[in-house]
């Protein structure tokens, strides 16, 4: 689709689009920051009883903790497939539900097996559950909801609303560290670690729900629609865009595109060099450290002395910082 101007009917036409991307990677971001403030909580409730030695129990936690980050994994691999196979809009809406069971189920992971710490230690595998389903509705997100966005705005501004989406994951972050703080502010230790996490995990639901009413009242991508044959659907949603000359010739290229890629590019189709630097890049931002300070952050300040509600808000402050940093890049 390609617009050399942009008049204000296109911006009012990607609102939607690029809020509902923004939301999507605001729960990334959210999803898999907000288990910092309960993993104290998790050790007390779920790890101590059983009794395990030290390294066992390290390693149950270690895998609590990152269960959502192992969904990521499994919602990326099947976005796409699921995106083409359902349609964008569809396969956000099913993203959405996922963060809401994830929200309630991780709060309350007894729920449907018995009553509210009936379950003792053995919530922890529900709970666990509970979090991959919400990193495979964070992967999902990820990657359809920016595709969306790029398939639906005008090509003059389908940059910078692609920019906002990693300022969108620091903010996210930031906003879940703001609501463990303000929840442990509310009690005192004690409480947080027998009831209040149950507050923080569950606050997920908040942005979920806004992601799905989003994902309802927005249209099904144009690109999409012509690739399964809906022109005049496709013709419907575009022209809340673009004039009707425009309209036609945007369905033209998108039946012409559509033709084009009916076959996916190779792994290596832009060159050897770029995928790996790519993966590099990847690996390197997880080795750097950083994943260990916000899931962890909270407790090293702890043990470094300071109250509960402090290493919460200390955490919250440096995070805060990152997001600051992350809008003056972009």
């Amino acid at each position: 689709m390609k617009i050399e101007r942009v008049s204000l009917s296109h911006l009012h036409a990607v609102t939607g689009t690029t809020f509902v991307s923004t939301l999507s990677s605001l729960l990334f971001g959210y999803c898999t920051a907000v288990i910092c403030g309960v993993v104290d909580a998790i050790d007390l409730n779920f790890i101590a009883p059983r009794g395990m030695n030290g390294t066992a129990a390290n390693a149950l936690l270690g895998l609590t903790v990152c269960a959502a980050l192992a969904g990521t994994i499994l919602g990326a691999l099947v976005a796409r497939r699921g995106a083409e196979r359902l349609g964008r809009k569809r396969a956000m809406i099913v993203a959405s539900v996922l963060f809401l069971l994830s929200a309630f189920g991780s709060a309350f992971p007894e729920a449907g097996f018995a009553a509210l710490g009936g379950l003792g230690p053995d919530a922890i595998w529900p709970f666990i559950a509970y979090r991959v389903v919400g990193g495979i509705a964070a992967g999902l997100a990820s990657v359809i909801a920016p595709m969306y966005v790029a398939e639906f705005a005008p090509s003059a501004v389908r940059g910078q609303l692609g920019a906002y989406q990693q300022i969108a994951i620091a903010g996210g972050i930031a906003m879940a560290l703001f609501v463990n703080w303000g929840v442990a502010l509310q009690g005192d230790d004690l409480w947080v670690l027998e009831t209040g996490w149950r507050y923080m995990m569950v606050s997920l639901a908040v942005p979920a729900l806004a992601f799905f009413w989003l994902s309802l009242s927005v249209p099904e991508s144009p690109r999409w629609l012509v690739r399964h044959g809906r022109i005049d659907d496709a013709r419907r949603a575009l022209s809340r865009s673009a004039s009707p000359e425009e309209v036609s010739l945007m369905i033209e290229e998108l039946a012409v595109g559509n033709r084009q890629n009916v076959r996916p590019e190779p792994l290596f189709a832009f060159g050897r060099r770029v995928v790996i630097v790519g993966i590099a890049l990847s690996v390197l931002q997880q080795l750097m450290g950083l994943n260990a300070i916000s899931y962890y952050g909270p407790q090293i300040l702890q043990r470094m002395g300071y109250h509960m509600d402090n290493a919460f808000l200390g955490v919250l402050l440096a995070r805060c910082l990152n997001l600051l940093a992350t809008m003056s890049v972009v």
